[in-house]
């Protein structure tokens, strides 16, 4: 299950943009190996963080997000502005995360 896999790979993050980036992307990724829309922008969200070069996000796509979604996305991108830790070092299995969505959304680009 994808939840035991999210686990800090960061021990101690040593702020509280971090602390709170953290748990955010844990509930992103949650949300991303969904099927909804939101999950689709949720991934293309995660994917920009991740190699912005090969997958630039549309900000209208923030927008078909629920609220509390988005704050959890504010949430990540505060803590990857200054960036100790790649995106996906952050979660426990999160080069394999990535790869996956990477994959997924490859044949879907708009």
């Amino acid at each position: 299950m994808l939840s035991d896999k999210l686990s800090h790979r960061v021990d101690q993050p040593q702020t509280p943009i971090e602390d709170d980036g953290v748990l955010a992307l844990h509930r992103l990724a949650q949300i991303a190996q969904g099927e909804s829309g939101q999950c689709r922008h949720v991934r293309r969200f995660l994917l920009g963080l991740y190699n912005g070069d090969k997958w630039p996000l549309d900000m209208t796509r923030l927008r078909a997000l629920d609220g509390a979604i988005q704050n959890d996305v504010l949430a990540v991108l505060r803590m990857d502005m200054t960036p100790r830790v790649e995106i996906h070092h952050r979660i426990e299995g999160g080069a394999e995360l990535f790869r996956g969505w990477w994959h997924r959304e490859q044949g879907d680009d708009e």
